[in-house]
Parts: C-alpha cells; sequence; structure tokens
C-alpha cells in the first residue's frame, strides 16, 4: 500500500507539471494554436479521472479503506488463482458427483438403468415374485408416503414388474393374467402385488387421517396455522404457494369423505345435511332434508339441553320416518366427536 500511495503522489506530479507547461506554450503562441490547446487540457483532465484511484470496493460491491486491506491477508494464493482460471474439464465436473455416493447422486432416473439390470436375473418365478415385492416395490414407498407420483411414473413400474415376472427368455414374453388380478389377494387367486396407485392414496390418506384424528398435535397445528387458520382439514383450500406435500395431502380427501362416517357425540361438529353420521348401509346421510332446519344446522340441535336424549318431537317433526327412526336408534354418550372408518372394528385408517 506504501507503493501504491507513491506511485499515486508521482502521478499527480507529473500531470500537474505537464499542465504548467501547456499554459505556458499557449501563452506564447497566442491564438494560433488556441483549439490544439483546449483540446490538451481536455485530455488531461481525462487522465486525471481516469487515473486517480478515489477508493477501493470488495467482491459484493462494498467501499473498503485502505487501512482495511492492508490488515487483511489474501485468502486466495497465486497457485489456487491459477487453479480457479483454469478451464474445467467433464472430470473434475463428474467428480463431485460421484462423491456424493450413497446419497444418490443426479443421474439417469432409475426406471431406465433397471430396465437394463432385470432383464439380466437369472431366477425362478417364485424368486422373481419374492424380488418384485422386497426390491421393485420398495424403492419408492418413501416417496409414495409423503407425494402423489404421477400416474405414468406408477405405470412404467408396474410393467417393468409384469414384464420381469413373466420373463423366461430374452425375447418377447406372455402375460398369462392381467397386472390387476396378480395385485389381488391369494386367498382371491392372486399373487399379493401392490397396486401402486392404491397404494400411494392409501398412504396419503394415512397422513390426512392422522390431521384429522389428532388436531392438536403440533403437526397438526403446525399446517392447520399455514393452510386453513380458519375451518378444518375436511373444508380446507389449497392456500397461498401451496407445498406439493400439501396437495398431495389434500388430493386424498374425497377418498377419506368416501369412506367414513361421524360418531355422534354431543354433535356439536356435525353438519345435519351434508354430513354421513346415519348407521346406513348406503350413503349414511338424510334421505330428505329437514323442513324448517337452516343447512347449516348441527346434530346438537336435535338433543335435549342436557346432552343426554333426543328432542323426539323435534325428529318426528322435521324428517321422514325412515330418518327419524335412524337418529332416534343412534346411542347417545358422553364420547367425543369424532370420524372412523366403515366396515373396520377399529375405525382407524390402516394401509399395506
Amino acid at each position: 500500500m506504501r507503493l501504491l500511495e507513491e506511485l499515486k503522489s508521482e502521478l499527480e506530479e507529473c500531470l500537474a507539471r505537464e499542465e504548467i507547461c501547456g499554459n505556458n506554450e499557449a501563452k506564447q503562441n497566442g491564438s494560433v494554436k488556441e483549439t490544439g490547446i483546449t483540446f490538451f487540457h481536455a485530455r488531461a483532465n481525462e487522465r486525471r479521472k481516469r487515473n486517480t484511484i478515489r477508493d477501493l470496493t470488495i467482491g459484493t460491491g462494498s467501499l473498503t479503506s485502505d487501512q482495511v486491506i492492508a490488515t487483511v491477508s489474501p485468502r486466495v494464493t497465486r497457485e489456487m488463482n491459477e487453479v480457479l482460471c483454469n478451464l474445467s474439464h467433464m472430470r473434475k465436473s463428474n467428480a463431485p458427483l460421484d462423491q456424493m455416493y450413497p446419497y444418490k447422486s443426479p443421474g439417469p432416473d432409475v426406471s431406465g438403468r433397471s430396465k437394463r439390470e432385470l432383464g439380466a436375473k437369472r431366477l425362478s418365478q417364485a424368486g422373481r415374485m419374492v424380488l418384485i415385492k422386497t426390491v421393485a416395490q420398495a424403492i419408492p414407498t418413501y416417496a409414495i408416503g409423503f407425494f402423489l407420483l404421477p400416474d405414468g411414473f406408477l405405470h412404467e413400474l408396474e410393467s417393468m414388474s409384469a414384464n420381469f415376472f413373466w420373463q423366461h427368455n430374452e425375447g418377447q414374453n406372455i402375460h398369462w393374467l392381467s397386472w390387476k388380478k396378480l395385485c389381488k389377494d391369494k386367498q382371491d387367486e392372486g399373487v399379493g402385488f401392490r397396486n401402486l396407485k392404491a397404494f400411494n392414496l392409501a398412504m396419503l390418506a394415512k397422513q390426512a387421517w392422522r390431521l384429522i384424528s389428532f388436531p392438536d398435535s403440533l403437526l397438526s397445528r403446525c399446517v392447520q396455522a399455514k393452510y386453513y387458520p380458519d375451518s378444518d382439514f375436511l373444508n380446507a383450500n389449497s392456500g397461498g404457494k401451496p407445498s406439493y406435500t400439501w396437495l398431495s395431502i389434500l388430493a386424498t380427501r374425497d377418498l377419506i369423505q368416501r369412506g367414513t362416517r361421524w360418531r355422534v357425540g354431543d354433535g356439536s361438529r356435525i353438519n345435519i345435511i351434508s354430513d354421513p353420521w346415519l348407521p346406513k348401509l348406503v350413503s349414511f346421510k338424510l334421505i330428505k332434508p329437514p323442513k324448517s332446519l337452516p343447512s347449516s344446522s348441527k346434530v346438537r340441535e336435535l338433543m335435549e339441553e342436557n346432552g343426554r336424549g333426543r328432542n323426539e318431537e323435534t325428529l318426528d317433526k322435521e324428517f321422514e320416518e325412515e330418518d327419524a327412526n335412524c337418529i332416534k336408534f343412534i346411542e347417545l354418550g358422553f364420547l367425543r366427536t369424532q370420524m372412523y372408518w366403515n366396515g373396520i372394528l377399529v375405525g382407524r385408517a390402516d394401509s399395506q
């Protein structure tokens, strides 16, 4: 920095001396060379602006002083700078990707690679069945539990599994049963393969079921605060800038509504018209809406004030005879109102 200051002062001294000489020459020659002298002064001023070091900036563009630069030692040596300035080669570019193993470095899709590798397996048909269940259909299990995978990708995996299952030679093979029949249980004359599309929806529905069954959990409260602060999961919207995980879970809401119904506790959360809550085997809903009750009425309004009995006068007045008899058949208790799965004794969601 000291050398820089000396060069700076020497340059300014030379420019000042040259300007003095130019002024003396202009006075001697008069107006004959006035145009040339004016051009000289403009050039001198421009050189002075261009050669003057006013301040220094760092890589981010912020200003710094000479004292700071003088106290900071350089981090990049001359050898390092030469390496950074050299042209990159394909081997150097691929080296960081190869070092990511076993954390799945970027490369070809697993489906394209597996098509070439599966054909080299020399196994019996029973061995192929075990390999499909434990490997081919187990690879996407983690992603299936959190994301709604594209139908094309799932169909490609199923096609690969079917081709591998029926493979005997390197050429074309005959599929003696459709994949849909192979996905049935063994007791139903199937093999027990997974229907990946149904399994994907079942795993996501299990996540949605946790949001419904445990509304006081930390995950449920975080999701509710972000996407449906003034509602519940069954009436939630996608929200602004939703994540793909949330959209995937939300896609299973219709599936949950078709397979669940409400257990009547105090009836404060159950809508009389829109929610399934009656002990019927078809729709679990009313045949006809009430005659005078508003559409937002809750089941709580059909009970007595103490919540231990039904207002049978209101039931006979507002509902059809069949609906009224179904409502009278419901056992009232002190259990909390909640949803449960139809046709299952435990009443909770499960996936296999």
